[in-house]
């Protein structure tokens, strides 16, 4: 099963959506397991992979990171009472 989640900022500009503009804000990928994220913290840290260590959030456990051009990327594994 694949999930996709919005966000919406209450304090955003307001502009419509155009898709040549550029950016990203950001793209959540689920992992199998939260037990996953400590051996992606150890793989990013090896390639200078700018990140923001694994924590747990109301949402669920979530290991932040960026592409190489900064876009805000997200290893996810939800929590049951999240679904």
């Amino acid at each position: 099963m694949a999930s996709l989640g919005l966000r919406q900022y209450a304090d955003g500009s307001g502009d419509r959506f155009d898709h040549r503009r550029t950016g990203l804000d950001h793209l959540a990928i689920e992992v199998g397991s939260a037990d996953e994220l400590p051996e992606w913290e150890r793989r990013f840290k090896e390639q200078q992979v700018t990140y923001d260590p694994a924590q747990q959030t109301p949402f669920g456990h979530v290991l932040n990171f960026k592409d190489p051009d900064g876009i805000a990327l997200e290893f996810s594994m939800r929590s049951a009472d999240s679904s």
